[in-house]
């Protein structure tokens, strides 16, 4: 610009005061009450994702199974922890089942907040954004009676617990549900505590993978005293081609739905690696993982949020901490993360299901 010539006052202005004005509403965010926060955060994630019932697969698949406990009939038990816990407590409807893991992910949801403060001291409301924004959150509402719930409550107490106590038995929790995939979502979250350098984060990533390789071992020794030769690898060779033709559908979707909202945190976690080679390969493994661990189930957008759900909070959490010394960005990000909470795409979408279930529900009552 020539010298002497007018200065675009207005536009610094504008600018000065846009800034000023996302600071102060992120700040405001930041203070308020936890756990009016959290509700807020998880009514709105429940009414703009919808939700399902998946009382078909209930019935079809864990119901048959629990009539034959204590025996492992079903490939389905290799997640023995649910089927224990529903034989204990004398389940055997699908309305019961689905009432038990209706309030497993209700306390999964309620524990988050203290353990939160626990984790995040100072960033506390920062932290609650962020886990708001998780995809996991829309599928549990999409997928209501399966078995993710106590992943779900798992991975909660192993990300935001502060002892190896507290990780072991959220690992355990976790991957008694479903060990392999929880090996495979360990594995993912250990070789990216090495290629990002979390280092803080390795051991708590090491309890997750040998708490679930322990838990495979637990679900084939009961296989093996049922007599039950089966197991879920089994089923990849079925279920391989229609995955894969879902999977070449939709997959741009797909590499949205890893994170969701969660991308622009992890894109700043990955560009703040100094290494080049290290963000090409920490890229790699994100996407790589997630992606085939989809291509080859067939419950895509689910099987995304649970495999990717430990990474996840690893990187959170090291973002979360790194927030502790930049007071100016924290509350700008805050602002962010919500208006793509809000206005970007939900991972999953239930609405179109609802008017059956009321249907359903009309024509059995009335």
């Amino acid at each position: 610009m020539l010298a002497g010539a007018p200065q675009p006052r207005g536009l610094i202005l504008n600018t000065d005061l846009i800034s000023r004005r996302v600071k102060y509403l992120g700040n405001r965010i930041l203070d308020a009450n936890p756990y009016f926060l959290w509700l807020i955060l998880v009514v709105f994630v429940l009414a703009k994702t919808g939700f399902r019932s998946s009382s078909l697969g209930v019935n079809t698949n864990f119901i048959p199974a629990l009539a034959e406990m204590p025996n492992a009939t079903s490939l389905f038990q290799s997640g023995f922890g649910p089927f224990w816990l529903a034989y204990l407590l004398g389940i055997d409807t699908t309305r019961e089942w689905i009432m038990m893991t209706t309030l497993i992910l209700a306390a999964a949801i309620a524990i988050v907040v203290p353990l939160t403060k626990r984790r995040f001291p100072g960033n506390v409301q920062f932290a609650l954004i962020l886990i708001a924004a998780l995809p996991i959150l829309s599928t549990q509402f999409s997928w209501i009676g399966m078995y993710d719930p106590f992943i779900f409550l798992g991975l909660i107490i192993w990300g935001l617990g502060r002892s190896t106590t507290w990780w072991i038995l959220g690992a355990f929790i976790a991957s008694s549900a479903n060990p392999e995939q929880l090996t495979v979502a360990a594995t993912l979250a250990l070789l990216i505590t090495f290629t990002m350098k979390l280092e803080l984060e390795k051991r708590r990533a090491i309890t997750l993978l040998g708490v679930s390789i322990f838990n495979v071992a637990v679900s084939q020794l009961w296989f093996l005293f049922s007599g039950n030769s089966a197991n879920r690898a089994s089923q990849l060779g079925e279920l391989l081609e229609p995955s894969l033709y879902s999977f070449s559908m939709y997959w741009p979707l797909y590499v949205w739905g890893i994170f969701g909202a969660l991308w622009l945190v992890v894109l700043l976690s990955v560009a703040s690696l100094r290494s080049k080679k290290s963000v090409i390969i920490s890229l790699v493994i994100l996407l790589g993982i997630p992606l085939i661990a989809s291509a080859i189930t067939l419950d895509g957008f689910r099987v995304l949020a649970l495999v990717a759900l430990p990474v996840t909070l690893l990187i959170a959490g090291n973002f979360v901490d790194s927030m502790k010394t930049n007071k100016f960005a924290a509350p700008l990000i805050a602002v962010v993360m919500l208006f793509l909470l809000i206005f970007a795409p939900p991972v999953e979408l239930s609405w179109p299901a609802i008017g059956p279930i009321i249907f359903d529900f009309l024509d059995q009552y009335f």
